[in-house]
């Protein structure tokens, strides 16, 4: 009997040292990896696919963490993507908080546009806001068909873990095989998001639509806020804003204003214009943040004139040579001359909470995130008004030629569009650098956050390309593909919108 004691203890023992020397073996491992994830954020945007496949080869570690939704490597992991720098509260010395101190075209490439939807579909988006039954009664019942997919996870015990998702009969292959890239993504980039309470997202906006700078893209994501959180949106009877008219008291005072304040840039005579258009913001929005965009001067103006002017018969060299768009952007704002962009300047620039760079979208949609509070699902978007692509057609249905790059210029016609595009220079300039120190602020952080949003709207852009989706996934593409005339038309006489999700991502979201 005590020889048979000895022998069970020995095991005992023996397993216990084995135990304790496979956890040390583990954490060293796990530790070594933490630290090569950690040294990859750090690297340049070039090394960035180091970060992706380290991250897709050790995905999320334990069940906890898929509860969370969180991207669990390791404490250390954690911290460099969350940080403990975070943005901290803005001060009150001017609208931004700061102290005051001594076309290309501008849309991630994504692929081509959302699929042509019946004419049913089309009716449902854009009407459907305030007819819900008709819009639901197509729809197909979503738990018809489970799916199982499994898909291997990268812990590191190498486990092959299922994941039910439910989606409709009519999503096909190519529509679940998507959705599930789009709710990976999604799951990395709510983790990554700088605020996950709903309750604290800002919410008041002065939108200033500028033309031709990527702003309907943008419009089209204030919309889209504006309809998750029900907000109330200005409604205009027309495309731009009537300023000197009465207000539409239905929608005032409003959260967001989507409209041109300008139907076109070369109607306003003088900066006394936007004197008055400032007033009415005020009016319209108090206690709005006011936010516009902004875009390279150069490729501004050639994107300018190819949509505007190419399509009446004008030549650039003639048009140039005329001096016609003479600081195209700064009209926006009724800026003509310097003694105007002074004043502007003077008065106006530092007013503005956020000015983004339209050749830098990701980085100046990620900072308007940290700024604003929102979310990177709140920043999503499909391509619009994408000029770049042949056969393209405006509103009118007459063709618009590509635009024309900077590269292929020849020096003469660049050096008349820079003598052209001054006043332009100077408000772009200002631009690109409050966008760096905004930057700056937020950290190290910033960039691996602005890779997870790329990642995750390239995600959805797939997605919605998918000639499969089923009619709950096509009423939401179809609802992010809609251009700036239809989606300020699908906001009701009281100023709500719509929206248009899907209850798979709904549940994410909802975490």
């Amino acid at each position: 009997m005590t020889n048979t004691a000895s022998v069970v203890a020995g095991l005992l023992i023996v397993g216990l040292v084995f135990s304790v020397g496979f956890l040390a073996g583990s954490h060293t491992t796990k530790r070594k990896f933490s630290q090569e994830v950690l040294s990859s954020f750090r690297r340049e945007d070039s090394s960035s696919q180091i970060v992706y496949s380290s991250i897709q080869q050790h995905d999320e570690e334990e069940e906890e963490g898929e509860k969370k939704g969180a991207l669990i490597v390791d404490s250390e992991f954690v911290e460099t993507v969350t940080g403990n720098n975070e943005l901290k509260p803005f001060s009150q010395s001017n609208e931004r908080g700061e102290e005051k101190h001594n076309d290309e075209d501008v849309s991630t490439p994504v692929p081509s546009s959302t699929p042509k939807l019946n004419e049913n579909v089309d009716n449902k988006v854009v009407e459907g806001l305030v007819k819900q039954d008709k819009a639901d009664k197509n729809k197909h019942p979503l738990n018809e068909m489970i799916e199982t997919r499994t898909r291997k996870l990268g812990s590191f015990e190498e486990q092959q873990t299922s994941i039910t998702v439910e989606r409709g009969p009519d999503c096909g292959s190519c529509c679940v095989e998507n959705s599930l890239l789009v709710e990976k993504e999604l799951k990395r980039a709510l983790y990554l998001s700088p605020n996950k309470d709903p309750l604290k997202k800002e919410q008041n906006i002065k939108y200033i639509k500028t033309h031709k700078t990527g702003s309907s893209t943008l419009g089209s994501i204030m919309y889209r806020f504006g309809a998750r959180h029900d907000l109330v949106m200005y409604k205009s009877p027309s495309h731009g804003l009537k300023i000197d008219a009465p207000k539409n008291q239905n929608t005032v005072p409003s959260n967001i204003v989507v409209h041109h304040y300008a139907g076109i840039a070369t109607n306003l005579r003088s900066i006394e214009q936007w004197d008055r258009a400032y007033e009415w913001y005020n009016e319209v929005v108090p206690n709005g943040k006011y936010i516009t965009i902004v875009r390279d001067p150069i490729s501004h103006y050639l994107s300018y004139f190819s949509f505007y002017n190419e399509p009446g018969g004008r030549t650039l060299d003639s048009f140039v040579e005329r001096g016609n768009n003479k600081d195209i952007l700064m009209r926006d704002f009724g800026v003509r001359t310097k003694v105007e962009m002074d004043k502007f300047m003077e008065l106006y620039a530092d007013k503005f909470y956020m000015i983004l760079v339209a050749n830098r979208m990701s980085e100046s949609l990620v900072a308007m995130a940290y700024m604003l509070n929102w979310s990177l699902w709140d920043l999503t978007y499909v391509s619009l008004l994408d000029s770049s692509k042949d056969g393209f057609k405006r509103w009118d249905g007459k063709p618009v030629k590509k635009t024309l790059k900077e590269s292929q210029l020849s020096p003469d016609l660049l050096q008349k569009l820079e003598s052209l595009t001054k006043l332009d220079k100077i408000f772009y300039e200002y631009a690109d650098k409050e966008l760096d120190k905004i930057i700056e602020r937020i950290g190290p952080k910033f960039q691996a956050t602005v890779r997870q949003f790329d990642a995750l709207n390239k995600a959805l852009n797939k997605f919605c390309n998918c000639k499969d989706l089923g009619d709950e996934e096509s009423q939401m593409c179809f609802w992010y593909d809609l251009p700036d005339l239809k989606y300020e038309r699908s906001i009701s006489e009281i100023g709500h919108a719509r929206p248009f999700s899907i209850s798979y991502f709904e549940k994410l979201l909802a975490k």
